[in-house]
């Protein structure tokens, strides 16, 4: 396998699943054959047996060419440690880096996208244009999910130069196997809880839960909604709780350190992720969906973007249309609530499939496979 460097601007302590997925992935490769060059801040990195540089990736917002500041910190890190091919994250900007360095220096590159990127590239003619040029001249690209390729393929990937690698629950990842603890460590104690984790951006609809959340109390008694993650929609989260009378019912947890993040999912009764496209922010696949699986969590959720890919409906969970309204999302809750056999059986399907299928050595392999060709 040719020695490969990442250059991205997300990666650990950055949260996100971007930033987890790359550091999943990267860790179970080959120590001695990857390094990774980013622009996130320095700070708390987990554990790595590679090298980890930093260097500012982008120039100042009012440049037009803000990816030109990345040129002299990628060729640097090429050099030094002797990297024979450059993968970046995500699609634009760093993919003009890649494209460039290939036509100067024949290096070969590896495009990866999540979705997002590709939606956001598709909005002007000039960046579908420089997007189709990235695409068509990669070795190969990376996408999170069958959605996310065929996303990439449009816009004018070659299929057969493309490869699905699922992101997988995090690193260390363990399960919170004593519900009844789990509340306690909570404050939860007798109560039903609803479970909410990803940051607070409309495309999530988790206002569509807080106002379902009435309707939940009235026919199930009392459940509490907890929402962990942080965002730009925390406020107008808070306004439509605030609306409806749910204040005392709506939990926010900003920060959580990932260690501690077992006990949430382990307090969970059922976890909840109502997604809707906005303006093309889309879920490229959902790998909270994948992390309450292994937590062993029935779930509803709607089928957008790559969430289909994610779970198995009518298995490890409801999934909903985009546009189902709030009373179905209760009552399909209420469900997974009061049918704790049926709950049990989705709980216990969804964590089988996470630990067989969403576990890094297996979707790494197919990484590295490719990678022997390039």
């Amino acid at each position: 396998m040719k020695k490969i460097l990442l250059a991205t601007l997300e990666f650990p302590p950055m949260r996100g699943g971007v930033a987890e997925y790359l550091y999943g992935l990267f860790s179970a490769l080959p120590h001695d054959r990857v390094a990774v060059l980013t622009d996130a801040a320095k700070g708390e990195t987990p554990p790595a047996m590679y090298p980890i540089r930093h260097a500012r990736l982008l120039g100042p917002r009012r440049l037009p060419w803000r990816w030109l500041a990345a040129l002299g910190p990628v060729v640097s890190a090429v050099r030094e440690e002797r990297a024979e091919a450059l993968a970046v994250s995500h699609l634009l900007p760093m993919g003009y880096v890649a494209l460039m360095l290939k036509r100067l220096w024949k290096l070969p590159y590896v495009v990866f996208t999540h979705g997002t990127d590709l939606h956001f590239a598709a909005r002007s003619p000039w960046k579908r244009l420089c997007a189709r040029h990235v695409l068509r001249n990669a070795d190969l690209v990376v996408a999170n999910s069958e959605y996310t390729r065929a996303l990439a393929v449009a816009a004018g990937a070659p299929r057969e130069r493309t490869e699905v690698v699922f992101p997988c629950p995090g690193l260390g990842h363990s399960a919170m196997d004593d519900k009844a603890e789990a509340k306690r460590e909570l404050g939860f104690d007798r109560r039903l809880v609803v479970l909410s984790v990803g940051r607070l951006a409309r495309r999530k609809g988790f206002d569509r839960m807080i106002r379902a959340l009435f309707r939940l109390r009235k026919s199930c008694g009392d459940v509490v909604y907890l929402l962990v993650g942080s965002g730009p929609e925390r406020e107008a989260l808070e306004r439509e709780a605030a609306r409806h009378a749910l204040k005392p019912y709506v939990m926010f947890h900003a920060s959580v350190p990932r260690e501690k993040l077992h006990y949430y999912f382990g307090a969970a009764d059922a976890f909840v992720l109502p997604a809707r496209e906005v303006a093309g922010d889309v879920e490229g696949f959902g790998i909270v969906l994948v992390e309450a699986q292994a937590h062993g969590l029935p779930i509803v959720t709607t089928r957008v973007g790559g969430i289909p890919e994610a779970v198995v409906g009518g298995a490890t969970a409801t999934v909903l249309s985009e546009d189902a309204g709030d009373d179905l999302l209760a009552d399909e809750v209420c469900r997974m609530l009061t049918d704790r056999t049926r709950a049990a059986a989705y709980g216990e399907a969804g964590r089988r499939r996470a630990n067989s299928e969403f576990n890094w050595p297996k979707q790494a392999a197919k990484l590295r496979a490719r990678l022997e060709t390039l």
